[in-house]
C-alpha cells in the first residue's frame, strides 16, 4: 500500500520539535549554569517522551542526575519517569546506561527532611521499574534495598512508596530472592517494622488497637 502524505502542519510542528530539541540539547552539552540546565531540562522533559531520541542526551541527562541541584534532579527524575510510562522499551536502555547508580547517589544525596520529594520520586521511579518493566533483579543487584529498608524505618513521607519497592522486588528470580532472604535479612528486618506501618494500614492498626 502506498504510504499516507504528512500532512503539511504535523510536518512543521515535528520541525518546530525538533529546532526545540537541538537548542536543549545543545544547552545540556555546553552549559554548567543551574538555570540554564533547569529551563533545558524542562523543555526535554514536555518534548521528548514524543520523539526519538538519541542515547547520548538520555546519557547526558542521567549523568545531569549527579549536577548538585534539587531543582534539575527533580526535572531529570520526573523526564525518566514519563519516558518510561509512554515508551516501556527503554526501561532497559535507562539502566544499562547507569540510571539505578545514578538513583542510589541520589538517595545518598538527599537526606534532609526537606528533600523528601526527591526520595519520593526516586522511589516512584524504582515501583515502575522494578514492576511492570521487568527491572527488579537489576534493582536488587544495585544494592537498592538496603535503602528502601532504610526509609521504612526513617522517613515517615516515603515509607509507603519504599515498601512498594521492597514488595515488588519479591518478584526476583531464585538467586535475587536468595540473597533477599539470607543475606540481607529482608523476613526479620520488615517484620520489625510493623508498628510503623500501623497508622497507614487499616488491618494492622485494627490488630494492633485489639492486641493494645
Amino acid at each position: 500500500d502506498r504510504k499516507k502524505a504528512v500532512p503539511l502542519e504535523v510536518l512543521k510542528k515535528h520541525m518546530y520539535v525538533g529546532k526545540c530539541l537541538a537548542g536543549q540539547y545543545f544547552m545540556l552539552n555546553n552549559r554548567e549554569d543551574e538555570d540554564v540546565l533547569v529551563h533545558a531540562a524542562c523543555g526535554i522533559r514536555y518534548l521528548l517522551p514524543g520523539q526519538k531520541y538519541p542515547a547520548s542526551v538520555i546519557k547526558r541527562l542521567i549523568h545531569l542526575l549527579q549536577f548538585p541541584s534539587g531543582r534539575l534532579a527533580k526535572i531529570l527524575l520526573g523526564c525518566f519517569t514519563d519516558l518510561i510510562k509512554i515508551r516501556d522499551s527503554v526501561a532497559k536502555c535507562l539502566v544499562e546506561f547507569g540510571l539505578l547508580k545514578q538513583i542510589q547517589w541520589l538517595l545518598k544525596r538527599y537526606t534532609d527532611t526537606s528533600e523528601y520529594d526527591i526520595r519520593l520520586q526516586c522511589c516512584e521511579l524504582l515501583a515502575a521499574l522494578t514492576g511492570e518493566l521487568g527491572c527488579v533483579a537489576e534493582v536488587i543487584d544495585h544494592d537498592i534495598i538496603p535503602l528502601m529498608v532504610s526509609l521504612i524505618f526513617n522517613d515517615d513521607i516515603v515509607r509507603n512508596k519504599a515498601m512498594e519497592v521492597i514488595k515488588l522486588s519479591t518478584q526476583a528470580g531464585p538467586k535475587q530472592l536468595k540473597h533477599l532472604v539470607i543475606e540481607l535479612n529482608l523476613v526479620k528486618t520488615l517484620s520489625n517494622c510493623f508498628p510503623l506501618l500501623k497508622s497507614y494500614d487499616s488491618v494492622l492498626r485494627e490488630i494492633y488497637n485489639y492486641y493494645g
